[in-house]
């Protein structure tokens, strides 16, 4: 029986620094120190961005050591529920590239979710 991780999260570059640029006034991506990096929502820590959040290769030597022989991928909150129009179609697509590019470099072990700016 093929165990499938159905809930995994994988994001781009490009998708952190949209948030960084645009998700004023709600959120922001700020340092914590100690090379640690966090999205905050209201000034408070919401989430952090883990290196490993945006390195697909590790994904798979993640899944390897887990015994996962699939996983489900899709982008960390706070997705693009936040921004203009044009920021979060901008961030959706920048992210739903990334997880399509992750598919495709390892077209057995991963599938994705696309992300939509639902709020627009």
């Amino acid at each position: 029986m093929a165990i499938i991780d159905t809930h995994t999260h994988l994001a781009s570059p490009e998708w952190a620094a949209l948030l960084s640029a645009e998700g004023a006034p709600r959120f922001s991506v700020r340092p914590l120190g100690e090379g640690r990096r966090a999205i905050f929502a209201d000034g408070q820590v919401f989430a952090m961005l883990h290196p490993d959040l945006f390195n697909r290769d590790k994904r798979i030597a993640d899944m390897d050591a887990a015994g996962v022989d699939l996983s489900i991928l899709s982008l960390t909150t706070p997705g693009v529920i936040w921004g203009s129009a044009e920021a979060a179609a901008r961030a959706a697509q920048v992210s739903n590239d990334c997880l399509a590019d992750a598919q495709d470099a390892h077209p057995e072990r991963l599938r994705w979710l696309a992300t939509l700016p639902m709020h627009h």
